[in-house]
């Protein structure tokens, strides 16, 4: 997807709107606060935007939260690394290239956490940021879908970038029409002198595993079924008629043993945390999880919630997201998507994480 297509979408889709409020709606109001660049301009602005949101410093809370690295958390990081290293230099020309590693270790511990619930087969991620995530997901067999939402479309941008690379012909740009060609030359029939200007074609079957989507298509996705939605340091950061709009539609989305996975609230700019909870409490969501602190050798630095709605077949004994700490540990996906039964890993800087990962792809480093 380039910079002028999706504007020209974006500008067709609000000719469309019934109510400028639902824009409005969907709008990244956090961003728009602090001063992220939410819309870009020229494709090298893309180099600004992977500076990174997430700070160095950061990777130390995510090993904590994660009780160290394991030697096949090793490979797995190296290898996205890698994969990313591919995108980029598809894109620019640059001998020198930056490395968003907070966030690359932010989208890592998610996949951990992901990766830990057994029926994982289609994902719905709301809001994936750089979408660094798909160099995790793509690599997984037991994900067969894995769709996304964004609302903001600098990262939008780079977002369907990535995905066709980590996802080829199986990824689909929902912000484009799947037929795009213009109604014009078929009155003559087969035989018009017209048809010789138009091109042959062959029809092809298409599937696709994991597709993006535009704010302008969020009914699209929530019309749906998935295993598992993902909602990463957002949730507090949205309008509130986002916020419920996604709480009400992710109920009806949800297979029967599905699963909402939240990794840190978001920056609490918009709607205070305690707002969230309740919103959450009042759409009729439980937890086996809602914990921030220590936790068996592990410090949660930031809130971990692992939600499930009514058909939930642990939803009598999941409690209420009101409470101050839940932690069902007696729960097998609980402990598996939090890695309770996993021995102590190693405590690894950000520095030894990118040495060990550059010395196992073999590229210098600056």
């Amino acid at each position: 997807m380039d910079i002028a297509t999706y504007n020209q979408m974006e500008v067709l889709a609000k000719a469309r709107l019934s109510s400028w409020r639902f824009q409005q709606i969907f709008s990244p109001v956090l961003f728009e606060h602090v001063g992220f660049p939410a819309r870009i301009e020229h494709i090298g602005q893309v180099r600004g935007l992977l500076a990174g949101m997430h700070r160095l410093a950061r990777i130390r809370l995510t090993v904590g939260e994660l009780g160290g690295l394991q030697e096949d958390d090793l490979p797995v990081i190296a290898g996205a690394l890698g994969s990313y290293l591919r995108w980029y230099r598809t894109w620019f020309s640059d001998e020198s290239v930056p490395i968003p590693l907070g966030d690359l270790m932010a989208q890592f511990m998610s996949f951990a956490r992901l990766s830990g619930i057994p029926e994982r087969s289609r994902v719905l991620e709301i809001g994936p940021g750089y979408g660094l995530t798909s160099l995790f997901a793509s690599g997984d067999p037991l994900i067969q879908t894995y769709d996304t939402i964004e609302i903001t479309q600098s990262l939008y941008i780079m977002q369907s970038s990535l995905g066709r690379h980590c996802f080829g012909p199986g990824f689909r740009d929902a912000a484009l029409p799947a037929e795009n060609w213009a109604g014009v030359g078929a009155l003559g029939g087969p035989d018009s002198s017209v048809q010789a200007h138009r091109p042959g074609g062959l029809k092809t079957r298409r599937e696709f595993r994991s597709t993006l989507y535009p704010w302008w298509e969020i009914d699209a996705p929530l019309s749906q079924r998935y295993d598992v939605v993902v909602s990463n340091s957002n949730l507090a950061e949205m309008s509130e008629g986002a916020l419920l709009y996604y709480l009400e539609n992710w109920k009806k989305v949800l297979s029967d043993d599905g699963y909402v996975l939240v990794q840190d609230l978001g920056r609490v700019e918009h709607i205070q945390e305690e707002a969230v909870l309740r919103h959450l409490d009042r759409q009729g969501y439980r937890a086996l999880v809602k914990f921030a602190g220590e936790h068996g050798g592990k410090r949660f630095s930031m809130w971990n919630l692992l939600l499930v709605a009514e058909r939930h077949p642990a939803y009598a004994r999941a409690r209420s997201v009101l409470e101050p700490s839940v932690f069902l540990t007696d729960d097998e996906t609980v402990r598996r998507v939090y890695r309770l039964d996993r021995p102590a890993g190693r405590t690894m800087s950000a520095s030894d994480i990118f040495r060990d990962a550059v010395t196992r792809l073999g590229e210098p480093m600056e």
